[in-house]
């Protein structure tokens, strides 16, 4: 009778050894994004590059690509999961060359701000742009005047993240 216990405690055991084993080779590997790949995905979707930001410091490493697309402008996640690239156009507007700055922004997961800037006098003459997340952390980046783009990505998912209220252009 001991013996049919024991037996049933190694049967058991060994079931969630195999089980946990078994998810864990699995599940999905993510891959870091590059420069180049960033590249290649921009001509495969056939659309024009205008900034990116590589994460690959997370878990699951992706880069967030901000592009035109005809007369939109819009930010997409680029992934590489199990060796294939996979790109997600997230969010996209109609680009609008009368508004001085556009923006598109998500709040939650890895919340960021893309900035489209359309004014040729901030491109010739800004110097920063400074961007406060709810959480009062201030980014800052020098502008280049051949970056019409910039993407900001907050560190933590607060959920009063306003893009409005929080871009500063010097």
């Amino acid at each position: 009778m001991l013996k049919d216990k024991w037996k049933l405690i190694f049967i058991l055991i060994s079931l969630i050894l195999i089980v946990v084993v078994s998810n864990y080779f699995t599940r999905d590997k993510y891959t870091v994004t590059n420069e180049d790949t960033i590249k290649k995905v921009a001509s495969k979707e056939k659309f024009e590059l205008l900034n990116y930001k590589i994460v690959n410091t997370v878990d699951k490493p992706f880069s967030l690509i901000a592009y035109k697309d005809h007369k939109r402008i819009g930010v997409g996640m680029l992934t590489i999961v199990n060796g294939q690239e996979e790109f997600v156009s997230e969010l996209e507007i109609q680009e609008d060359k009368k508004q001085v700055v556009q923006t598109i922004g998500r709040k939650s997961g890895s919340p960021y701000l893309a900035l489209f800037i359309n004014s040729e006098e901030i491109l010739m003459f800004g110097k920063t742009i400074s961007i406060t997340f709810p959480n009062q952390r201030t980014q800052t980046k020098k502008m280049n005047v051949k970056e019409t783009a910039y993407i900001f990505i907050s560190d933590s998912s607060d959920t009063r993240f306003k893009p409005f209220e929080m871009v500063k252009v010097k």
